[in-house]
């Protein structure tokens, strides 16, 4: 018998070599699984929080800051639960949250427990509102949870010197039956980075909302006083204005 031995060239074994390791990078991307949401997703719970932890405002005696009049006007006009509360735990069972000037009553940030919780929220579908007030303009607090959660938007530090008469972002779910504006109290001023600019008076932008292409939106808003319990809800448009940021979804009927 005899035995012939067969050696390539390398000008013939390369375009072997080349198609065997694009089969075997075809392979592996097949096999990598996308865990990650994809869609928009609006919630169907029940329930809205106040949240006042993380060194947020109540409100006083005489009802700045307070929310009992907001918590009042969703429940009467949805039927929806609201409670407030110092501590996040669960999102995912809310519709929104409202977090009312954390940092404002004390310096601190949300730790990667609180993060993880409002993350988990959002990936649910549960709309974060964040609020400011006109001594919590620099706030640690609101401007890093922005940036845990990728929002692009910001606190500036900035403040208007009067109340002010925002316009409400046109195409916007919050902007409907807005007719002439949201009554704001010497609110702070936000950076938009690329976020939708949502309450402003002509150059001057008081709120920005942002979605990551999945799940829940973010809403940063330079005043958390818009809706308290001074008679702000006797204005038509804030009254409104708190129920767009509830009701999330356009097609809520």
């Amino acid at each position: 018998a005899t035995t012939e031995i067969y050696t390539l060239s390398l000008h013939d074994a390369l375009p072997i070599l080349l198609l065997t390791l694009a089969c075997f990078k075809g392979e592996a991307e097949d096999s990598v699984v996308d865990t990650e949401p994809t869609e928009i997703t609006y919630p169907s719970a029940e329930s809205v929080m106040i949240y006042v932890g993380h060194g947020g405002v109540s409100g006083d005696q005489s009802g700045n800051g307070g929310w009992s009049d907001a918590q009042e006007a969703i429940a009467t006009e949805y039927g929806f639960n609201v409670e407030e509360r110092s501590s996040l735990g669960d999102l995912t069972q809310f519709r929104t949250v409202f977090m009312v000037s954390p940092g404002e009553d004390e310096d601190v940030t949300l730790g990667a427990n609180a993060v993880a919780d409002v993350q988990a929220g959002l990936d649910a579908g549960t709309r974060i509102v964040l609020m400011a007030g006109v001594d919590n303009c620099e706030s640690r607090a609101i401007n890093s949870l922005l940036e845990e959660l990728g929002a692009p938007m910001r606190l500036t530090g900035e403040v208007a010197t009067a109340p002010v008469l925002a316009d409400v972002g046109a195409g916007l779910q919050m902007s409907k039956d807005i007719s002439e504006g949201v009554l704001l109290s010497t609110p702070c001023k936000v950076e938009t980075n690329g976020a939708d600019a949502m309450l402003f008076e002509t150059r001057d932008i008081y709120g920005a909302a942002w979605r990551g292409g999945w799940g829940g939106d973010v809403v940063l808003i330079g005043d958390h006083r818009f809706a308290d319990d001074t008679g702000k809800l006797e204005n038509r448009d804030n009254a409104q204005f708190v129920f767009n940021l509830v009701e999330v979804d356009p097609d809520f009927e």
